[in-house]
């Protein structure tokens, strides 16, 4: 089992403490780091030991919740606009929020491709820290709309993937002949 990252600069950050965090009721603001961190904890206290953290799916689900953050009135300081790589067709800032969840040791990408984000914390470890943020349930209700497209891609997004990826090879076999 390899060790798990540690950023040149040192050990990895800690989470903000209870008594830093500003509580739904003052403020609207949230630092984009306290965004990623707070969406991170909820989707784990939604019940998800894991998610895709990559893909068409991925990105779309993170654009959808920063979109649904603005519609609510949470103005998410340090995420400027957001668009989709034209080269690489990732959005850079949700690649940002998976290092920075990998740093804070919420999730591990162990895996080699870094394709699949397994959490690292426990359930109810991240729901007592989601409730100390005093904005709980409208982060479990994003958490929620973030995860049901790679949950309901689990069973049927696996075999589709396997076709496209017979298929593809097939066709680059088929083009070599």
């Amino acid at each position: 089992m390899a060790p798990s990252k540690q950023p040149a600069s040192g050990p990895a950050r800690a989470r903000v403490p209870a008594a830093t965090r500003s509580p739904a009721t003052t403020s609207r603001r949230v630092q984009k780091h306290e965004f990623y961190s707070r969406l991170m904890l909820a989707i784990r206290a939604c019940g998800s030991d894991h998610f895709d953290a990559e893909g068409p799916t991925f990105y779309d689900a993170f654009l959808r919740a920063v979109e649904r953050a603005k519609a609510d009135g949470r103005e998410v300081e340090g995420i400027g606009s957001m668009t989709r790589d034209p080269v690489f067709g990732v959005v850079h800032q949700a690649n940002e929020m998976l290092l920075e969840a990998e740093e804070d040791r919420i999730i591990a990408l162990l895996n080699p491709q870094l394709k699949e984000a397994h959490f690292k914390i426990s359930q109810a470890q991240a729901a007592k820290e989601l409730a100390e943020t005093g904005d709980e349930e409208w982060f479990k209700q994003l958490a929620c709309e973030f995860i049901r497209p790679s949950e309901s891609n689990d069973a049927s997004g696996t075999a589709d993937k396997q076709t496209k990826r017979s298929s593809a090879a097939r066709s680059s076999v088929d083009a070599h002949r």
